[in-house]
C-alpha cells in the first residue's frame, strides 16, 4: 500500500485507514457470551472506561468510545515493538494478534 496518494494529500494514508480501529460500546446479555481462553491486557483500563453512567448520556458515551479508541489504537500500534524474547511479551503479542484478527464464520 501506498504512504500516499498525489492526487488526495489531504485524506489519511491507506496505511493509517487500515490500522484505524472503529469500536463500538452497547449492552449485551450475559447470556449470549461465549467464554474463551484468550484475553486482552487492556481488559481492565477498557472497563473502567465504560460503565453504567456513561451508557446513559449520549455525550458521555461518545467520549468513552474515543477514550476506547485511543486505547485500543495505541495498543494495536505497540505489538510490533514487543520484545519477542521474553515470555510475557509474546503472550501479549499472541493475545493482541488474535484479538484484533478478522473473525473467521
Amino acid at each position: 500500500m501506498q504512504k500516499w496518494d498525489k492526487d488526495h494529500q489531504d485524506a489519511p494514508s491507506k496505511v493509517d485507514a487500515r490500522l484505524a480501529v472503529k469500536p463500538f460500546v452497547k449492552y449485551i446479555n450475559l447470556n449470549h457470551l461465549m467464554p474463551t481462553r484468550y484475553m486482552l491486557d487492556i481488559a481492565e483500563t477498557l472497563a473502567s472506561l465504560v460503565n453504567t453512567a456513561t451508557l446513559q448520556k449520549k455525550e458521555k458515551l461518545e467520549a468513552a468510545k474515543g477514550e476506547v479508541k485511543k486505547v485500543m489504537q495505541d495498543r494495536w500500534l505497540t505489538v510490533d515493538k514487543l520484545n519477542k524474547s521474553d515470555k510475557a511479551s509474546q503472550k501479549a503479542f499472541q493475545s493482541a494478534l488474535f484479538f484484533f484478527k478478522k473473525l473467521q464464520f
